[in-house]
């Protein structure tokens, strides 16, 4: 969301798509009364091309910011040529901000730092291998121990 690439990213205008940015705001922190949206894992919206989608994901993941539940996040761009490209700075992307995120226990950043050091080639590994390694694997035991509970924010 903050990354030179997004300097000119789509953004809602002020006070436009009100609705369905505190709808998606209710979602990330439960309030939503419609127990079909606060369970849902994820919250899949759709349109259109030009419809305003990427504006609303990049006002939503600055509104995510500011009140600190943003874990982490990533933009695809329909300006890169090959999706073999997005795909190499996903998963570091994402592993990135995990460990840059200081309210989150040392021991993810730890463990991230860990797998890069003993093994410098993880990013050319497969997306499935990336993930795990760098992204589940850091984050499990804050499942396990509760830290981190299946209905809690921030999402990735």
């Amino acid at each position: 969301h903050d990354s030179e690439a997004r300097c000119n990213a789509p953004r809602c205008l002020a006070d436009t798509r009100v609705a369905v940015l505190n709808k998606l705001m209710k979602w990330t922190d439960s309030s939503d009364p419609d127990p079909h949206v606060t369970n849902a894992a994820i919250m899949w919206f759709y349109g259109p091309a030009g419809s305003g989608k990427t504006a609303i994901a990049q006002t939503l993941a600055q509104k995510l910011v500011q009140s600190n539940l943003l874990l982490a996040d990533y933009f695809f761009s329909k300006q890169v040529a090959s999706m073999q490209d997005q795909y190499a700075g996903f998963v570091a992307t994402l592993a990135y901000q995990i460990a840059a995120n200081k309210s989150f226990p040392s021991s993810v950043r730890s463990h991230i730092y860990t797998v890069v050091n003993r093994d410098p080639l993880i990013f050319t590994r497969t997306l499935e291998v990336q993930l795990k390694s760098l992204i589940v694997e850091p984050l499990q035991p804050l499942f396990d121990s509760g830290y981190i509970s299946k209905r809690a924010r921030p999402h990735v």
